[in-house]
């Protein structure tokens, strides 16, 4: 869905723009590199595992036991990523107390956030059919950021399409209910959902692979076909 698409990139603008690492001495940086920085890594983690309730901005309600288990996987890929067990939250509320203390930490204007800004809002403009509606992709980005993060990334201003808002926020919700309600609405949205991660993989690249690639476990379970997988 469109708002899942904005949400993303959200998230890839507001990582943390640079920190200096106090290097622990038995850190062999000849052999292994520059050390990740940890708050980074979970500030990333966070953005991606705080999308549900980013969501309920747009209308779009989830159960605790669903916003509960969303969570649970990302403190799962937490753990993988390396993130050390200290910083990894306990549940969703510790998370979002996380996240506001990374926020008012690290937030601060940055050069190289607003060009990213600029050019993933310039890449949703691309992607949007037509140009009357190209401001719809910073209306949703303003609505799902702060105010203090949508001004240190430079984000520009809203146009007239703020005024869609108020009926996408109903359409979504009226679309939430009916899958809860309804067991054809819910195949409805998954063909769709589908129909979507198809065409992320179909959509035209200059005749380049695709850079990403969605693991056969996960092509069966969610019903892609093969044809719509394969790089053109």
């Amino acid at each position: 869905m469109p708002e899942a698409t904005v949400c993303k990139s959200c998230a890839s603008c507001m990582q943390p723009s640079g920190h200096h690492v106090r290097r622990d001495p038995r850190w062999q940086s000849s052999e292994w590199g520059v050390p990740v920085n940890q708050e980074d890594q979970v500030a990333t983690l966070l953005s991606l595992a705080l999308v549900p309730r980013a969501l309920t901005k747009l209308g779009l309600d989830s159960t605790p036991e669903e916003e509960d288990a969303y969570f649970h996987c990302w403190k799962l890929i937490g753990h993988f990523m390396g993130i050390g067990p200290v910083l990894l939250p306990r549940d969703l509320d510790d998370g979002q107390q996380l996240w506001d203390a990374i926020l008012e930490r690290q937030v601060a204007p940055s050069e190289d956030g607003a060009a990213l800004t600029k050019a993933l809002v310039d890449y949703l403009k691309m992607r949007i059919p037509g140009t009357m509606i190209d401001g719809l992709a910073v209306t949703l980005m303003r609505e799902l950021f702060s105010e203090a993060v949508a001004e240190a990334v430079g984000l520009e201003k809203t146009d007239w399409t703020r005024h869609l808002l108020v009926p996408m926020r109903w359409a979504f919700n009226l679309a939430d209910e009916a899958q809860d309600q309804s067991t054809l609405a819910a195949k409805i949205s998954a063909f769709l959902s589908r129909k979507l991660i198809e065409g992320l993989h179909a959509s035209e690249r200059g005749g380049n692979r695709v850079t990403f690639r969605i693991p056969q476990s996960l092509q069966d379970a969610w019903g892609v076909s093969s044809s719509a997988v394969t790089a053109r």
